[in-house]
């Protein structure tokens, strides 16, 4: 039911009604399913509407659930609500107040993210309820906050800091190094001097990305609290209220036997949590309040309204600041709207409104300001008359004070005169009159006396007989009544006794049991992780070992810190060193099929960089070995072939410059025999070419040696046409060079024309950045290609596929420092060249970097 209709006659209509204005200006509304309050697994299907101010619990009536008739639950809306997802349940959240807590769960993760989104938007725009004294008091916590700075100067150690996202805060939850001073429940503030309380939590993480020394981040610590509280037991358990030491800090409230034990009995989170006043009519005690966490509640009391008051503030404060800021950011938000700075979002304002406003604004403070000024000289003038009159009056009391005092000192006077003098005759005359007393008094008093002591002696003996009888009667009695009172209160106390004693074995021999089994847990779980951590055949091979050893201590608790840390370092380490040896089988494997040199001693040299002597690196050593020796031996046999055909283009070119000679001598017995000498050494040659073995350094010298002895004749009268001979070659070969490099020289600017037409510089590199990566371990941030990479690209270019040995060659074509990666320069020069001499590149590279076309 609607709080401003609670305590009212409210019909069906004005429900109807209601919930018909509710729907008309909701946010958003939908069918979501209710976990119930006493818990299960079994949700109730509502309808929801969320407003600007409240969402709305709807019970549907109709048997085709499209009309709700009923409010089953309504809950504000405020900056200290919060909502998260949780683990009830597949697709459940949470919605947290100051009051209650809502467990909702939806058919599909889409629809529980959209109403997160919008729930959170309308918490960010809700206003505070000022009216709420918890709220007021916990606006006086925040001058109470801690804020510090730390700063990191170097980018190669990280940061150690775990961030939790809470609203759009980022919160510490862990800090693996403490020595740097970051605590745990801090909430980020700013990043290098910039304030994060506005941002989101996206834009402040990004921040924090690829981050450069140095940075300076701040941090917001909220108020601790300690001190004892009554703690109310949890439904269902016999025992009573106890008194505990509660402590508030580091992100959670926790609750234990006293200040000196550091065993925690209990205790829940702040993310998520929501505290509330509770009335004395609910519980039946005064100055109680409640946490509620998720399904867990802890409901305390304090012994004085102040000491109830201060916990239920500095509660609020530090629930606010986990759950994401709450009324801190709405009063900041606030602050800097009144002090002109504008939306603290950084949206422009429209100037002529904004003026507008300051003007009014400013008109209103100068009429307060004189109006105030007026009532605050009437105040003046009102207070000097009053205390001038003060001041007479003060003084005409003095004076009749004085006056008076002075009369009262003459009569007192006066009066003492008379006094003495009667009184000196009143002295005289009762001094004759006691003398004459005395000794009559004497005389009749020693009589008396002679016989009151006669009786008095006699009436004591009977009075102290009676009394001492009296005396041990009652005294018997008392003695009687107090031994059979002893007796019971005895026995009543040894029940007791016997009944507390009994209750206390018990619950001590319960606590001890759960201490030992927990202690027995801490030491089996320390005992295994030592033995790991001590053992001498501790390896990588013994990693997932130690981590199930590692998770079983950290979640038995209790375990040595610097062990656990320790723990940790070995397995990062040991993750570490397996993830870089599997980066180097694989690049190994790689390398090897590619079946190139050079990738596979880019392999090795990873390898020998992480300290690796795996069969695997053995292996491809001995294959490097092996390839260079085959390649050493084609070497030679290339040097060998390309001797022999040396020789063979010698003995052509021999040929061709006879026959030259034959059209241009006159002398054709010359020319014949020249030609016959130049037949038989043909001849010679094609039975050297016959024979595999012939190839050889002293076998091409001694033929080149033959070829020029034919050509100039040895010597004698056939010297000169062996001249003429030459310089007939030599012209034809000057004329074939010119004609060849002008033939190349077109070829070459014809490509490049093509390449140019087709290709720009710049849409090659764009061409690199869709496939090219930042390589990490690369100081300078370069997007670079690895060979895969490139070999995807070639083969877009090329349309060849699977000739990986070739692919890998053209990849060290390109990579021009030697580095096994690829940058933008050595890409664009590379395929520049590739494009001067194949001219289908050209086309191929046009198409796949046109400015239509998108690379994925």
């Amino acid at each position: 039911m609607p709080s401003h209709m609670e305590g009212s006659k409210v019909g069906k209509e004005d429900v109807m009604e209601f919930i018909k204005n509710a729907s008309a200006s909701a946010v958003m509304q939908g069918e979501l399913q209710v976990r119930p309050s006493k818990g299960g697994d079994v949700w109730i299907d509502h309808s929801f509407v969320l407003t600007t101010t409240e969402l709305l619990v709807l019970e549907t009536t109709t048997s085709d659930q499209t009309e709700a008739s009923e409010v089953v639950g309504m809950y504000d809306i405020c900056p200290s609500c919060s909502v998260f997802e949780t683990n009830l349940g597949q697709f459940t959240f949470e919605l947290v107040t100051p009051r209650k807590i809502l467990h909702v769960k939806s058919e599909s993760r889409e629809v529980t993210a959209a109403w997160i989104d919008c729930i959170r938007k309308v918490i960010a725009d809700s206003e505070p309820n000022m009216a709420d004294p918890v709220l007021q008091l916990a606006i006086a916590k925040i001058e109470e906050d801690v804020f510090y700075d730390v700063s990191f100067h170097d980018d190669k150690v990280p940061l150690g800091i775990v961030f939790e996202r809470s609203g759009e805060w980022a919160m510490v939850k862990s800090a693996m190094k403490p020595e740097l001073g970051v605590r745990v429940g801090s909430a980020l503030s700013s990043v290098n001097g910039e304030s994060c309380i506005f941002k989101s939590h996206e834009y402040t993480i990004g921040k924090l990305k690829n981050w450069k020394p140095p940075l300076h981040l701040g941090f917001r610590l909220p108020v601790t609290k300690n001190g004892y509280l009554a703690k109310r037991p949890q439904s269902g358990s016999k025992m009573g209220w106890k008194v505990y030491f509660f402590s508030l800090g580091g992100g959670r409230l926790i609750y234990k036997d006293d200040e000196a034990n550091s065993k925690a009995k209990g205790g829940v989170p702040l993310k998520g949590s929501a505290v509330s006043l509770i009335s004395s009519s609910e519980i039946g005690k005064s100055f109680c309040i409640r946490v509620v966490s998720g399904v867990t509640s802890l409901v305390m009391q304090g012994e004085t309204q102040d000491e109830m008051m201060d916990w239920a503030a500095t509660l609020y404060h530090a629930i606010a600041i986990a759950n994401g800021g709450g009324h801190i950011i709405s009063l900041e938000r606030k602050r800097i709207k009144l002090s002109g700075h504008g939306e603290p979002e950084g949206e422009e304002k429209d100037m002529v409104s904004k003026s507008k406003e300051i003007s009014v604004a400013s008109k209103t403070i100068e009429k307060e300001a004189d109006s105030l000024s007026g009532l605050q000289e009437e105040a003046r003038m009102k207070a000097e008359e009053e205390a001038a009159a003060q001041k007479a009056a003060k003084v005409r009391a003095e004076e009749d004070l004085a006056q008076l005092k002075a009369e009262e000192e003459a009569a007192l006077l006066e009066e003492a005169r008379l006094r003495e003098e009667e009184g000196e005759a009143k002295r005289r005359e009762e001094e004759d009159a006691r003398v004459w007393a005395e000794q009559e008094e004497a005389r009749v008093k020693a009589e008396e006396e002679a016989a009151a002591q006669e009786a008095a002696r006699i009436k004591a003996e009977e009075k102290a007989a009676r009394v001492r009888a009296e005396e041990e009667a009652a005294l018997r009695e008392e003695v009687r009544l107090r031994e059979e009172e002893e007796a019971r209160v005895r026995a009543e106390e040894e029940a007791v006794r016997q009944r507390e004693e009994e209750e206390a074995a018990k619950e001590r021999a319960e606590q001890d049991a759960l201490l030992r089994q927990r202690q027995m847990e801490i030491q089996l779980a320390q005992e295994e992780l030592l033995s790991l951590l001590s053992s001498p055949s501790l390896s990588m091979e013994s990693l997932d070992e130690l981590e199930v050893a590692l998770a079983n201590a950290e979640k038995c608790g209790g375990v040595d810190e610097t062990m656990l840390e320790d723990a940790r370092v070995k397995v990062v380490s040991f993750t570490r060193k397996k993830q870089n040896i599997e980066e180097v089988r694989s690049l190994i494997h790689s390398a090897i099929m590619s079946e190139s040199i050079s990738s596979v001693e880019v392999a090795l040299n990873h390898a020998s960089s992480i300290n690796y002597r795996g069969e695997e690196v053995t292996h491809a050593m001995e294959l490097l070995r092996q390839w260079r020796e085959e390649e050493e031996r084609e070497i030679a046999e290339k040097e060998a072939r390309l001797a022999k055909e040396a020789a063979l283009l010698d003995e052509e070119l021999a040929m061709e410059r006879a026959q030259l000679q034959k059209m241009e001598s006159r002398d054709l017995s010359v020319v014949h025999e020249a030609g016959e000498s130049e037949e038989d050494d043909d001849d010679e040659d094609d039975d050297d070419d016959d024979d595999p073995m012939s190839p050889g350094k002293d076998r091409r010298s001694s033929l080149v040696t033959d070829r020029v002895n034919s050509f100039s004749g040895g010597g004698g009268r056939r010297g000169r046409p062996s001249m003429e001979r030459r310089a007939s070659h030599a012209d034809a070969n000057r004329k074939l060079g010119t004609v060849k490099e002008r033939l190349q020289a077109d070829e070459l600017r014809r490509h490049q024309e093509e390449l140019h037409s087709y290709t720009t510089d710049e849409q090659l590199a764009r061409f690199f950045h869709s496939y090219a990566r930042v390589i990490d371990g690369f100081e300078d941030n370069e997007p670079l290609l690895t060979p895969v990479q490139f070999s995807s690209i070639l083969r877009l270019v090329t349309g060849e596929k699977g000739n990986l040995f070739s692919e890998m060659k053209t990849f060290n074509k390109f990579d021009d420092d030697g580095n096994g990666y690829i940058n933008v320069t050595e890409f664009v020069e590379g395929f520049k060249d590739m494009a001067k001499t194949n001219a289908s590149v050209v086309d191929r590279i046009s198409h796949l970097v046109g400015q239509d076309n998108v690379i994925i």
